[in-house]
C-alpha cells in the first residue's frame, strides 16, 4: 500500500486493539475517561478531561422521568429520591421547563426558575443530563500529565498520594444494583496507604468509594450511604481459581462487576476472575454514588500512581463480554500477568 511507512506485520500486536466505544453496550457507557488521548507536555498540570462516554462526547443523553415531584410555585421541588439528579440537568413537565441549580437533600432540589402549575403533588417531571454534565476538573493538588515515562506505555495522569484529584461537574448516580466498572492502573505505593481510587465526591470518601487494600491483596467498597464498607480479598481463591495482588511498577486492568442482586465480582488483567462478594453490606446498596478520581480532599489516604482509563456502565455486561473487554485492554496497555 502506498504512502504508509509501517506494514501490518511490523506493528506491535499491543496496538492492534478495540477501543470501549467499539465494543458492545456502548449506548450504556455513561463514564469514559480515556487518559492516553489527553494532550500536553510531560508534567502539565491536568485541569479538565471530556467524558467519552456515551452521555458525554458521545452525543447520547441521560434521561428519565420522576412522577413523586411536588411543586409550589417556587423554584423547590420536592420528590421521594433525588439520588439520580445532577446539577444542570433540564427538567421539563407541565408549566416546567428549567435546569436543576442545586441539590438541597435526599428529597428536595432548586431549579433555576419557579415553576407555575399551582400547588400540585406527584407530577411526573422528565430529567435530562447535559452533555458536559460528568467532564472532569481539577479539585485540589496539581494531577499531572504523565507521557509513558518508566510508567504506562501510554499517556496517563500522575496522582501523588496527596491532595491530587479530579472530579466530575456532577455527581453520578447508577439507575440500580447493575453496573460495570474499569480501571486501568499502573500503582506506585500499592503497601503505603495511599490508596482511595474513586470517591462520590471530591472531599468526601464517606458515602461511596473503592480503595485498594492490604498491601493490593484486597479492595474496599462502599457502593452508597446506605451501608458500611465491605473488605473483598484477592489474594486467595475463596471463590475463584485465581489469587490476584496488586503489584507496584506494574501496568494493571481491573473490573468491578454488580448483578441485579447487588452481588460483587471481580475481574483482571488476562486472569479472569480474581475475586467475588455477596453479603448484607455489598448487596443491599440500591445504587453507587461515583464523583472524584484520585482520592479526596477529606483524606491524606489518595491514590499514588498512574491512572491510564477509567469507565463506569450503568449495566452487568456480564462475564463474557467483560473478558473480552480485558482482552482488549490488555493488547491497548501492554498488560500481561
Amino acid at each position: 500500500m502506498l504512502g504508509l511507512g509501517t506494514s501490518l506485520a511490523s506493528i506491535d500486536s499491543h496496538v492492534i486493539h478495540k477501543e470501549l466505544s467499539e465494543l458492545d453496550n456502548y449506548t450504556d457507557l455513561d463514564i469514559w475517561f480515556d487518559f492516553s488521548r489527553t494532550l500536553g507536555n510531560q508534567g502539565d498540570t491536568v485541569t479538565a478531561v471530556t467524558n467519552l462516554g456515551y452521555i458525554g462526547a458521545g452525543g447520547g443523553t441521560r434521561s428519565f422521568i420522576d412522577s413523586t415531584c411536588d411543586l409550589n410555585d417556587t423554584t423547590t421541588v420536592r420528590m421521594d429520591d433525588t439520588s439520580g439528579v445532577a446539577v444542570g440537568m433540564l427538567v421539563v413537565g407541565d408549566s416546567v421547563n428549567s435546569t436543576v441549580a442545586s441539590i438541597t437533600d435526599a428529597t428536595s432540589i432548586v431549579l433555576a426558575d419557579a415553576t407555575a402549575a399551582g400547588t400540585v403533588s406527584n407530577v411526573a417531571l422528565t430529567f435530562t443530563s447535559a452533555a458536559d454534565s460528568y467532564d472532569l476538573s481539577q479539585e485540589t493538588g496539581t494531577p499531572s500529565l504523565n507521557i509513558g515515562y518508566n510508567t504506562t506505555n501510554k499517556r496517563s495522569v500522575s496522582f501523588d498520594g496527596g491532595n491530587d484529584v479530579l472530579v466530575t461537574k456532577a455527581v453520578y448516580t447508577t439507575a440500580g444494583k447493575p453496573m460495570t466498572i474499569l480501571l486501568v492502573c499502573h500503582n506506585e505505593n500499592i503497601s503505603g496507604g495511599n490508596d482511595y481510587v474513586i470517591a462520590n465526591a471530591g472531599d468526601d470518601e464517606d458515602i461511596a468509594h473503592i480503595r485498594f487494600r492490604d498491601g493490593g491483596g484486597s479492595v474496599q467498597c462502599k457502593w452508597n450511604a446506605e451501608k458500611s464498607t465491605v473488605t473483598t480479598p484477592t489474594n486467595n481463591t475463596s471463590g475463584t481459581t485465581s489469587s490476584y495482588t496488586m503489584a507496584n511498577d506494574t501496568n494493571m486492568a481491573v473490573v468491578f462487576r454488580r448483578d441485579s442482586d447487588g452481588k460483587l465480582y471481580m475481574y483482571a488483567d488476562d486472569v479472569g476472575i480474581i475475586a467475588k462478594k455477596s453479603n448484607t453490606n455489598n448487596d443491599t446498596p440500591a445504587n453507587f454514588v461515583f464523583g472524584a478520581i484520585g482520592g479526596t480532599s477529606e483524606t491524606t489516604a489518595d491514590y499514588e500512581g498512574f491512572i491510564g482509563e477509567f469507565a463506569l456502565y450503568d449495566v452487568d455486561l456480564g462475564e463474557a463480554k467483560i473478558l473480552t473487554m480485558l482482552e482488549e485492554m490488555c493488547k491497548k496497555w501492554d498488560i500481561n500477568q
